[in-house]
């Protein structure tokens, strides 16, 4: 996430979602659950997630596979953070 889609957003300026928590707990700004048809496409389909050029490395392909799994599933929580069991 750097800083681009979570409490930091001084890398992209985007405050309408965040994804360093699955959803709101007060009804605030959309979490990761409502953006997963969107993670989806971005980082895996059209693989423009990061922008190239902003000094964030690109996931590899494994990490688009992580990455796609994990949203087609609907963004289940990950105890553990995305350790090796599969988790995002």
């Amino acid at each position: 996430m750097s800083s681009c889609h979570g409490a930091d957003t001084s890398g992209s300026g985007i405050t309408s979602f965040r994804l360093d928590y699955f959803a709101p707990e007060d009804g605030g700004v959309p979490g990761a659950q409502a953006m997963a048809a969107r993670i989806l496409a971005r980082a895996y389909v059209f693989q423009d997630m990061p922008p190239p050029g902003r000094g964030v490395p690109m996931p590899s392909a494994q990490e688009r596979e992580r990455i796609a799994r994990w949203a087609s599933e609907g963004t289940p929580l990950c105890a553990d953070a995305g350790g090796e069991d599969g988790g995002p």
